[in-house]
């Protein structure tokens, strides 16, 4: 990919903000409006949460669209820039404590101990954490070994987030994976042994040729191994990657909805009995287990993200994302100038957001919060989930909407159809 062109960026101040800190503007955010007497609560105001994506992996992998990139002879200058993005946005997240961390990619798991370190040493010098904070950094298996672990706890790092995938060698081969499940074992092995309480396992369902026994199999390897949280997703085709490519122009691989449903509901009723909580569609855990950092996404509190890509939202009405090509990043922070977008989101986006995210959460929809934030959109929204209870998609429960496991399967398509 060629460098785009950066110069028709206008050129900024390098403390320029997404919010700025001040006390007025604090004032304006507890005053609060998003629209329509949208308040948002004092209290949801005092924490916000820091992302910091890192855009290398050692391989490319068949099915990811995330920005990354395999070149690292870049690394250097952008963590460079990373830096100097975290010192310059500091005065947006003045109001806040920072509640949750989270290194992201890409693999953060493969930075060496002095770039970890660094970057860290920024964010505590220039934010304000809480006195006990989530601080999450995701990695694979063969990222992680007895120095690594233990460097990652004496840096603050109190929760893994470990790339598992599957536990099926030939599937790892084919999504071009760099490790084998030999290391994923060993790997969570000794997390567990090292006393590591806070953890999760990503892993991938719906693969064309892994049966439903093996993906029982796997579920139960992980879940007998002490792993207290797991987030599996199902396989899916995006553009721009080798999935794609196989699919559509080599006509190597055909999806399967129907293994991806009953592999869906299978992992749902298995991860019940085993005592998992489903607090959100793709995620699982033991009790008090949760993600602090992905459900403060999900309740709309506000979060600064760092870095390619990396998307931050105010907790009102704004939301920008920036630049997703590392050397555009790094030439526009060099020369002070733009590296973002930002948009400002309507009120029908904030009411077609809402509906999304609570209907994927096992607290399930509040109809009244509904009509008290999004009165214009109350009408659109309480027909269509009363269909979906009278079909079994949907049950209420202490008054709100709850997807049931067969409601699950068409989330979206429930989600879309309340839409404004």
């Amino acid at each position: 990919m060629n460098p785009i062109d950066v110069s028709k960026y206008r050129k900024v101040p390098a403390q320029k903000g997404f919010w700025d800190g001040s006390d007025e503007s604090l004032k304006n955010k507890i005053r609060i409006l998003p629209t329509r007497k949208l308040i948002l609560r004092l209290e949801l105001m005092e924490k916000a949460g820091l992302y910091v994506h890192i855009p290398f992996c050692k391989r490319k992998c068949t099915y990811c669209n995330f920005h990354f990139s395999t070149r690292l002879e870049t690394k250097p200058d952008l963590l460079t820039a990373l830096k100097q993005e975290m010192v310059q946005r500091s005065p947006e997240a003045s109001p806040y404590e920072i509640g949750t961390l989270y290194f992201g990619g890409g693999t953060p798991g493969m930075l060496q101990a002095e770039e970890l370190s660094s970057l860290m040493e920024t964010l505590r010098t220039h934010y304000r954490f809480a006195a006990d904070p989530e601080i999450t950094l995701e990695a694979n298996p063969d990222d992680v070994n007895p120095e690594s672990l233990e460097f990652w706890h004496r840096l603050g790092i109190n929760r893994l987030s470990i790339g598992i995938q599957s536990l099926n060698d030939e599937v790892l081969r084919w999504m071009n994976r760099p490790h084998n499940a030999d290391q994923s074992r060993a790997a969570l092995r000794m997390i567990v042994d090292s006393g590591w309480h806070d953890f999760t396992c990503d892993l991938i369902y719906g693969i064309p040729g892994c049966s439903d026994e093996e993906w029982l199999a796997q579920l139960s390897w992980l879940t007998g191994s002490g792993v207290p949280h797991l987030s599996c997703y199902a396989l899916t085709v995006e553009p721009h990657t080798a999935l794609h490519h196989q699919i559509h122009r080599k006509g190597k691989m055909v999806m399967d909805d129907d293994l991806q449903a009953r592999q869906m509901l299978l992992m749902l009723g298995f991860l019940q009995k085993q005592g998992y909580e489903a607090y959100e569609i793709s995620n699982f855990c033991l009790p008090g287990r949760r993600s602090m950092h992905n459900s403060s996404y999900w309740e709309g509190r506000p979060y600064l993200g760092f870095g390619p890509s990396a998307h931050s939202f105010d907790g009102r009405q704004k939301r920008r994302w920036n630049l997703a090509h590392n050397p555009g990043y790094i030439k526009a922070i060099r020369d002070n100038e733009i590296y973002w977008e930002e948009e400002q989101l309507s009120p029908r986006d904030l009411y077609n957001e809402y509906v999304m995210l609570q209907l994927r959460r096992s607290e399930g929809l509040d109809l009244r919060s509904i009509q008290n934030l999004f009165p214009s959109f109350y009408h659109l929204a309480e027909p269509i989930l009363m269909q979906y209870c009278a079909s079994g998609h949907l049950v209420v429960q202490d008054n709100r909407f709850v997807l049931t496991p067969q409601g699950k399967l068409l989330c979206d398509r429930i989600s879309m159809e309340c839409f404004a």
